[in-house]
């Protein structure tokens, strides 16, 4: 036989493995579950390489990972359904914002697992993901990233907030609206470990982009917007005195001193019934003039 006729022996070979793979309910330890390509596109190994059917490359496509309000990926504008392992995985990867190792993936989302039954859902997982689209997953070595050209949602309104938030803070000028998303947005009904965690820190940095828009807002003299920022944050945590002490001090800028008293009243009571305690001295000299 030539070097020639191996070589295309092998490509015939493994595309008949592919081809049988692809057919087979059961792989990977996945029973029955339907395995038929995304709608990002569809490809299979030639020689070790993966390649488009009926073209040598893969068609660029437009990825958006979307995990407020619920997780979607959409592919050219088209909502595209996954797995529930496929979920998770890209999930975890956009939420951690930086390449992560396989161990740790694999820890982190199989936690109740044996390592080696973990590392072997993992890789079941990148199987499938590569199926729907090679840009989804980037590997480096051991670690696993999620692709440089897939829009992530999460990162944007982060960023935003925290731009918000920042000493010295970013310009209200466009701002036409409170910050537009609530912790509660992030992956709901999800209660993983690592979902939680990543809930309480988006949390702090929404409840401190709130206050500073209802400051930055009311400065500018654009007190109806600085009201509506104001009463957002009291409503993520009515609790939370520094953002009952902003809303208090838009109300007076504005001119509204029953408002003022009326919320600094609400929350006192509220403060006394949760906790039996009363406002700080600072937040108390706020209404004392009003008195």
């Amino acid at each position: 036989m030539t070097a020639a006729a191996g070589v295309l022996g092998t490509t015939t070979i493994e595309r008949a493995r592919f081809d049988a793979l692809r057919r087979s309910p059961e792989r990977d330890g996945i029973d029955g579950e339907d395995q038929s390509p995304g709608k990002c596109g569809n490809g299979l190994m030639v020689a070790g390489t993966w390649v488009s059917e009926g073209t040598e490359s893969r068609v660029p496509t437009r990825l958006e990972l979307k995990l407020l309000r619920g997780f979607e990926l959409c592919c050219d504008g088209v909502r595209t359904d996954l797995p529930v392992n496929v979920q998770r995985l890209l999930a975890f990867l956009a939420v951690r914002g930086r390449a992560q190792h396989r161990h740790t993936v694999a820890g982190t989302l199989w936690i109740d697992s044996p390592e080696d039954r973990a590392a072997a859902s993992l890789r079941t997982a990148l199987w499938r993901a590569r199926r729907v689209d090679q840009g989804l997953i980037t590997a480096s070595g051991g670690y696993l990233s999620i692709g440089s050209d897939v829009r992530i949602d999460l990162s944007g309104a982060a960023v935003r907030a925290r731009e918000l938030a920042s000493d010295p803070p970013t310009s209200v000028e466009g701002v036409t609206a409170p910050v537009d998303f609530s912790v509660e947005d992030l992956l709901p009904e999800w209660y993983d470990d690592w979902v939680l965690l990543e809930r309480e820190r988006l949390r702090q940095i929404h409840l401190h982009s709130l206050e500073a828009v209802a400051r930055q807002l009311s400065e500018a003299g654009r007190h109806a917007l600085a009201v509506e920022a104001g009463l957002a944050a009291v409503a993520a945590e009515p609790l939370r005195e520094s953002a009952q002490r902003v809303l208090i001090t838009v109300y007076l800028a504005e001119g509204n001193m029953s408002e003022a008293v009326r919320q600094y009243d609400a929350f006192a009571a509220l403060l006394y019934d949760a906790l039996g305690i009363a406002p700080s001295e600072a937040t108390r000299q706020l209404v004392a003039p009003c008195r």
